[in-house]
């Protein structure tokens, strides 16, 4: 049961035009428009000078030879032969690639920022992370050249904000939007049932036990992360603080011990955790083993972004109905929601050989990549022009998923604060629900982080 999402495209493209006032829905394939150009600034009045696209792949493999260093992290079959697509079409051009794994690839880059060997081209979070990559010298401007690239034609202009810091382009779109804020529902098993779906969390308390009696688990949910739980609180942050809550937390017009919003957000995941909501053995979780609880039909909801499908595959033996997360209380409404294209792309300053890597990724981050991963994963694109032949689970065509589009957006909060402050959330929120610690010191402790980053 799938259909293509026309009503989310529409959504989309009005968002767009709302943000920047003007935009091309126009798109080219980056493997062709920007192969083999010298790119001038902007502002240049020379022209770009091309290359005789009939050159064959003899002439190019006389060129000389070029070694583009890029790190990442990840280890997807397709995508690497994507990547040796690529070579194949660029005989001169040799990707050498270093693939590291969630948190180490958090301790390489704070390496090479802080003084060792960078790599060409890597990919980073946006929003703070970005800001943090900008700010240690990692990223180079490359404003000046969208346009030679086709970068403004080719992603809508909210993905370009996203690349953003402090007005100036960083890097390109490496991921796909990702709504979260819903709840995943066994629709057969609430009607056979006859179970009502939870408002509020109180409903969700009310429920579990329910749940349980009738052989399931409740909500598929998992943390040994740390991440996850982060961006679960910043829902109930946006349920209570506009989208601006977590730049007034980095600037220091909030402390995290004086903010009754955060306060409550973890006491609703205290309160959520000490009532048996969650799965058993969420602590120990990732997400490759608590979704297939869901699919399963082991647990009778799941909570995650709509990339879930990543892990489980979009089809199920059962229907799935797809609610708005429960509100803290009755009334109340999501005034933001977590929904930042949360990858992207950039060149080192130190980048050696500087056309060959604003052609690599362009094509690393272009139009057939997220053609590749919109339909892999069922989610929508930064690339309006593949959108249209996206196939979308008819569970995330609803409105808890479409409602969130034209909404105000905030980065996920595993990383809009500084690195060190979204490692500490990340392991208060654990100790917490583990019952270590209380809310009120996992407050202080975030204070006591965050004043020692902002020093």
């Amino acid at each position: 049961m799938k259909k293509k999402c026309a009503a989310i495209i529409l959504v989309l493209t009005m968002l767009a035009a709302s943000l920047v006032g003007c935009g091309s829905s126009k798109s080219s394939d980056p493997a062709e428009g920007a192969a083999g150009s010298e790119i001038q600034p902007a502002d240049s009045e020379e022209e770009v000078k091309g290359e005789d696209p009939d050159a064959s792949s003899a002439d190019a493999a006389e060129k000389e030879q070029i070694t583009i260093k890029f790190w990442h992290a990840q280890t997807d079959e397709e995508l690497q032969a994507y990547f040796d697509a690529y070579t194949e079409t660029h005989p001169n051009v040799k990707i050498e690639q270093t693939v590291f794994m969630d948190d180490d690839y958090k301790t390489q880059a704070r390496v090479a920022l802080s003084g060792g060997e960078m790599p060409d081209v890597w990919y980073m979070n946006t929003s703070s992370s970005l800001d943090q990559f900008v700010g240690q010298g990692g990223l180079m401007d490359l404003s000046q050249y969208a346009d030679a690239y086709g970068w403004n034609d080719i992603f809508d202009a909210t993905a370009l904000e996203c690349m953003k810091s402090d007005g100036k382009l960083y890097g390109l779109p490496w991921s796909e939007y990702t709504p979260w804020a819903t709840v995943y529902c066994n629709k057969d098993f609430f009607e056979e049932n006859n179970l009502q779906y939870p408002e509020t969390i109180d409903d969700l308390i009310a429920l579990s036990p329910v749940i349980r009696g009738l052989g399931k688990e409740p909500l598929a949910w998992y943390n040994q992360d740390g991440w996850y739980g982060s961006i679960f609180f910043g829902e109930y942050i946006l349920q209570m603080e506009d989208e601006d809550w977590y730049k007034k937390v980095n600037a220091g017009e909030i402390k995290w011990n004086e903010s009754e919003s955060a306060k409550k957000a973890l006491e609703i995941i205290k309160k959520l955790a000490e009532n048996d909501v969650f799965v058993t053995g969420y602590d120990t979780m990732r997400q490759d083993t608590a979704l297939p609880l869901f699919e399963n039909q082991q647990a009778a909801m799941a909570y995650n972004g709509t990339w879930m499908t990543q892990n489980i595959g979009p089809d199920f033996d059962f229907e799935v109905e797809t609610i708005k997360l429960p509100v803290y209380e009755t009334g109340a409404q999501q005034k933001a929601f977590q929904n930042y294209l949360d990858w992207c792309l950039g060149i080192s300053p130190n980048a050696s050989n500087l056309e060959e890597c604003l052609e690599f990724i362009t094509y690393a981050a272009g139009v057939q990549f997220h053609e590749l991963n919109g339909n892999k994963t069922g989610c929508l694109t930064p690339v309006p022009s593949v959108n249209e032949n996206v196939e979308i689970p008819y569970y995330f065509n609803t409105e808890p998923i479409l409602y969130q589009l034209d909404k105000p957006k905030t980065p996920f909060f595993c990383y809009a604060f500084d690195t060190e402050v979204c490692n500490a959330l990340a392991e208060q929120i654990r100790q917490i629900t583990a019952g270590q610690i209380t809310v009120e010191d996992a407050l202080n402790t975030l204070q006591t982080v965050q004043e020692t980053c902002y020093k």
